[in-house]
């Protein structure tokens, strides 16, 4: 059951430009898509011109594969709440939180896991500036935390988590929570001293790294997993973003997508657009249902 405090999560979104992006015959509006097509939700949490760039060839390829025109809907989470509630997308490939309601709560199929990097698991990283002292988790109690908004997976929901698992409710009061714009932004406020800690996924550390943002010293990892992974991590693995097909979709449809999916590979120009090695079979999700439940986020 969906938590009935959650919709409230989704309101505070960025303004998107999906207006123009519709004029411009890029993008479809929901309640302009044709009935015979396919129309395929992404989540767009980083503007509708992303989605374009990232997800298009993707689109065309599964209109090739399906022999069905696949239309891109550029989604943020309010608006994917309303897909949900009124079907007016067949499939969608969104984030963990989102990915966990529509099959709880709206009997969605999970068709795959998309898989950025690692087999299609992700973590998240709770990093802190160098003068904050801060070794241990227990040292955050009392101090200023940036991380994304409170829908977030690796950027607050990781690490609220495992703080809470830990002792320290960040939403009950421990911390004083802030909430940035971007990833980067909490990596950038964290160094520059204007924040203590700071709650990013796996894999941006590196990213930034290999970029000359940010050089080795510049933040700390606060205790460090000791998970086997190439990445740095505080918290447990959770699977990566999900592709689903919405309640009452054709199962020959969703067999045909599904061998689809599985047969993008890394170095295809679908996979080099999209940023991704390609789909996997999908991850359990009991972790990450056992979490939004302890959060919260579900009933």
């Amino acid at each position: 059951m969906l938590n009935s405090s959650l919709c409230s999560l989704f309101r505070a979104g960025c303004r998107s430009i999906a207006g123009a992006l519709m004029a411009a015959g890029l993008i479809a509006a929901t309640s302009s898509v044709a009935k015979a097509d396919v129309r395929l939700g992404v989540i767009s949490h980083l503007g509708d011109l992303m989605v374009i760039k990232q997800w298009t060839a993707l689109a065309n390829y599964l209109s090739r594969e399906l022999n069905e025109k696949v239309v891109l809907v550029p989604m943020n989470n309010k608006k994917t709440m309303a897909a949900l509630k009124n079907k007016t997308v067949d499939f969608l490939l969104t984030q963990p939180l989102l990915a966990a309601i529509a099959e709880q709560t709206f009997d969605a199929k999970v068709v795959a896991t998309r898989n950025k990097s690692h087999d299609g698991l992700f973590g998240g990283v709770v990093i802190a500036n160098p003068g904050a002292g801060i070794a241990r988790l227990r040292d955050i109690r009392g101090k200023t935390v940036i991380g994304m908004g409170r829908a977030g997976a690796g950027g607050y929901l990781f690490q609220a988590h495992h703080l809470l698992k830990n002792g320290i409710d960040v939403e009950g009061g421990d911390v004083t929570y802030r909430i940035a714009k971007s990833q980067k932004d909490i990596v950038l406020a964290v160094r520059a001293g204007i924040v203590d800690v700071g709650f990013v996924r796996s894999g941006l550390l590196e990213a930034l790294h290999r970029k000359g943002v940010i050089a080795a010293g510049d933040v700390v990892v606060v205790e460090r997993s000791r998970v086997e992974f190439p990445q740095v991590l505080t918290t447990r693995l959770y699977p990566d973003w999900f592709f689903l097909a919405m309640d009452g979709q054709p199962e020959d449809r969703i067999a045909k997508l599904r061998a689809a999916l599985m047969r993008i590979a890394p170095d295809s120009d679908v996979a080099k657009a999209a940023k991704i090695e390609g789909f996997v079979p999908p991850k359990p999700r009991d972790g990450l249902v056992t979490m939004l439940k302890e959060m919260g986020r579900l009933g």
